[in-house]
């Protein structure tokens, strides 16, 4: 199997090479125009009740490494968030734990009720 181009697919069978047209949609589109490339590892399967080729195209991207110039640090708590930012520690209280026990014995007690 071979892209020729973006539109169609050129298949190699029992009786020489056959030129296949796609029919594009909006997630192949995507790919496209987000430079994505299209790979020639691709699978076909023959759909005998509805008598068409389905095809399972892959595709694929140049990436960068992405190197982080610093860490931050973050610890989350019940009660509080810690973050260490250039050596320095920045402490967030939030006595989450008073609303999350305040909820949990609302509704111990409304089930009780009911």
């Amino acid at each position: 199997m071979e892209a020729e181009g973006l539109t169609s697919i050129s298949l190699a069978t029992h009786r020489g090479r056959v030129r296949v047209s796609l029919e594009l949609n909006k997630h192949y589109l995507w790919y496209v125009n987000r430079g994505w490339r299209l790979v020639s590892e691709a699978k076909v399967k023959l759909d005998h009740r509805d008598r068409r080729l389905v095809f399972y195209l892959t595709f694929t991207k140049e990436t960068s490494v992405y190197r982080p110039k610093d860490y931050i640090t973050v610890d989350v708590n019940e009660n509080a968030e810690a973050a260490l930012i250039d050596g320095v520690v920045y402490l967030l209280e939030t006595d989450l734990s008073k609303i999350t026990l305040g909820y949990y014995y609302r509704r111990k007690s409304v089930q009780r009720e009911v």
